[in-house]
Parts: structure tokens; sequence; C-alpha cells
């Protein structure tokens, strides 16, 4: 997916298919769609084969998946990003597979492809995934500052440090997105679940977290989707913090 550079799995995908028989083209990591496109317009695809690491992607992915639809070129996912199961990728309407070899017998046979339901993405109708994105910049800034007043110590940070927290601030707000995107808060509270423990690894204390989740909760109560996701999520801190306690 564009903005992704997990090229191994895919890689390993592609060999996989060569071995099958199947000449392949491996495009590389973090592939924009309009290069896609451009491809599939010129050169004749049987399919196409997309890898998403990170759920945050999943908005990414299905303009992709759309991309190559209109193209008239099957598609087939995989990578964790479309949830253990696959569960988002059924969300969105492609086929998927869960290693290389269920990927390689999934493109031989082209009816089980195309036969896919459509995407059920109906909910997007509320507006709350394209407000949210429209409105990501002022978030974040928003909850910046917010994070100054309330932890004096974040004032004194190095230009490397207030990156890595914009940075973060940026992802939760993605993966809250994509969490809207295909209407299912376990995704958001999966990612922010794995965010403490990588932030608490590096010396950020849990608490950090929820006072960016309680900030951007009161900011965006207007908003019930994305509401429901951020109190899982804070509920799931205070019983891990119960917990460790």
């Amino acid at each position: 997916m564009d903005g992704e550079w997990h090229a191994l799995p895919p890689r390993l995908v592609a060999e996989v298919l060569r071995l099958r028989g199947w000449q392949v083209t491996f495009l590389g990591a973090s592939v924009p769609a309009a290069h896609l496109v451009s491809y599939l317009h010129r050169h004749d695809a049987q399919a196409v084969a997309l890898a998403c690491a990170l759920p945050m992607r999943l908005p990414h992915a299905h303009r992709m998946i759309e991309a190559c639809r209109r193209s008239d070129v099957p598609v087939v996912v995989g990578g964790r990003g479309f949830g253990a199961d696959g569960r988002w990728a059924a969300r969105l309407g492609a086929a998927w597979a869960p290693d290389a070899p269920a990927a390689a017998e999934l493109i031989a046979d082209e009816r089980a492809v195309r036969r896919v339901p459509a995407a059920q993405l109906g909910h997007l109708a509320d507006d709350e995934y394209a407000s949210l994105v429209r409105r990501r910049g002022e978030l974040i800034d928003s909850a910046l500052t917010d994070l100054r007043e309330r932890v004096p110590a974040t004032r004194g940070y190095t230009a490397a440090q207030l990156d890595s927290t914009v940075s973060d601030l940026g992802h939760i707000l993605d993966s809250l997105a994509a969490s809207l995107y295909v209407d299912d808060a376990s995704l958001f509270t999966e990612f922010v679940k794995w965010l403490v423990e990588i932030l608490t690894s590096r010396g950020v204390p849990a608490s950090a977290v929820a006072l960016t989740l309680a900030h951007y909760a009161a900011v965006l109560r207007d908003f019930p989707r994305a509401s429901h996701a951020l109190a899982r999520s804070r509920a799931g801190l205070v019983s891990a913090s119960r917990s460790a306690g």
C-alpha cells in the first residue's frame, strides 16, 4: 500500500507465485495508486496482489482495490492490516488470503476472486470519517497544546522528541479514522493497546496516551462512532492500569 514499507512479505508471495508458474512483476513498497493504475493500463495483468501490514492504511487500501476494479483486474489482498482473520478485507469487498500458498490458489481461480461480495461501507454516509480526515491537522495541533498544558515535561522536548510526539498523535487519529472507515471499534482499541506497549517501553507513561484520548473524546463528542471507539479504548487503559496495579 501507498505509505507502507514492509516489502518482505509481499516479496515472499511473489516468489511463491513464480514457483507456481506465474509471471510476476513486483512493484515494490509504498506504491501510489496512480502508479498502479498506470501499470495496469500499460500491461495485461491477470490479477493484482496487494499487501497491507497496518490497519490504519485500510482507506488507502480500498482506493487501490477500487482502482484495480475500474481497470477490470481482480484483486487478492493479504497482510495483518486486513485483520488476522481477513474481516476487514471482507468489509472492503476484496478476496483475502492468509498466506502465500492460499494467494496462489485464489489467483488461479479467477471466478472465486471475482465473486467476492461488494464492499459494505454504507456507514460512511454519516460523514464522520471524512470530517475527521479534514480536521486532522487541527486536531493534532489542539492535542499537542493540551498535552503541553497537562504534562509540563513535554515543553522541554527536543526537536526529535516533538516530531515523534506529533507523529504518534497523527497515528492515533489515522487509526481512529480507519476504524470509522470499516466501522469496527476493535481496530482502534487494538492499535491503542499496541501503542501503549511501545511507548511505555520508551519510558512514556500510559497516562499520556489516556490524556490524548480524553482530549480527542472531548473535541469529537458530536461524532457517535468515534466517541464509542475512544470510550472503549479509554476503558481498556483503565482496566490495564488496574491489573498492573
